[in-house]
């Protein structure tokens, strides 16, 4: 998924891509109160990017070179990575999305005018 993304993002010449909802969301609450997002990185943050689980051999850093066998998978337990991105997908298919969207919202109006009652 970020490799899609990445490579998206340098075909069409495009700066800022946010791949997943938790980046965007973390994004915006530092633009929005920043005092308060770094309050909460500082007491969430080393609890939620360390384990007790040591990591596979081979496994430890590959940040300079390749994983062991090229794995591409964690064994840390946790939330299992997602494959897809919502967020992803409306940023590289705004026009889908927008319709999407759109058309979602008005079958939303549609129900709720329809549910009133007339006497």
């Amino acid at each position: 998924m970020v490799a899609d993304g990445i490579a998206w993002a340098w075909m069409n010449d495009i700066r800022d891509l946010h791949v997943g909802g938790a980046g965007w969301l973390v994004a915006k609450a530092g633009q929005l109160a920043p005092s308060l997002a770094d309050l909460g990185m500082a007491l969430t943050g080393r609890l939620l990017q360390t384990s007790n689980t040591a990591p596979r051999e081979g496994m430890r850093d590959n940040l300079n070179s390749s994983a062991r066998a090229g794995e591409t998978r964690s064994n840390q337990p946790g939330v299992k990575a997602r494959e897809t991105s919502l967020l992803m997908q409306a940023q590289m298919n705004p026009i889908t999305a927008l319709a999407i969207g759109g058309s979602l919202l008005t079958l939303a109006l549609l129900i709720s005018g329809s549910s009133k009652k007339t006497w």
